[in-house]
């Protein structure tokens, strides 16, 4: 184990990769708690945001892989497995979001139109019927023709 100077230790806390991800944390606890496919998509959205130059910072030269690996060589397997799923948690996230657009394009979107439709057709009803009461009430209190 390396012992951790105070320039080491306070650069830490001033890490930009700490920084993001405490960032993440917080956008990723906001996708796990979505409760309509609006909120999702958007979460989403600021999560893919944050992650692709996150994950490209971690894997720069220099980076958290880079270093975390040259200061403690016990972490390596876990550091290559952790680089390994970058590309995959981007795929995913953009699977994720290209599906729930599919639904709220397809299904959802296919019931929203269905109530857009239903409304126009009652309130079409409901004018027809206010049409006839008018007419009678005028017609009944001797105004009409």
């Amino acid at each position: 184990m390396t012992d951790v100077s105070p320039e080491r230790s306070m650069a830490w806390t001033d890490n930009p990769i700490l920084a993001q991800h405490n960032q993440l944390h917080e956008l990723i606890r906001q996708v796990g708690n979505a409760r309509h496919l609006g909120a999702l998509l958007q979460y989403l959205k600021e999560v893919r945001a944050v992650l692709e130059p996150h994950f490209t910072l971690e894997e720069a030269p220099g980076g958290f892989f880079e270093v975390a690996a040259s200061l403690d060589a016990r972490h390596l397997a876990t550091i290559v497995a952790l680089r390994n799923e970058h590309d995959c948690f981007l795929r995913e996230v953009d699977l994720l979001a290209e599906h729930a657009r599919e639904v709220v394009m397809g299904p959802v979107a296919g019931v929203l139109k269905q109530a857009a439709d239903l409304a126009r057709r009652l309130e079409q009803h409901e004018s027809r019927e206010n049409e006839i009461l008018a007419d009678t009430i005028y017609r009944d209190s001797g105004q009409g023709g």
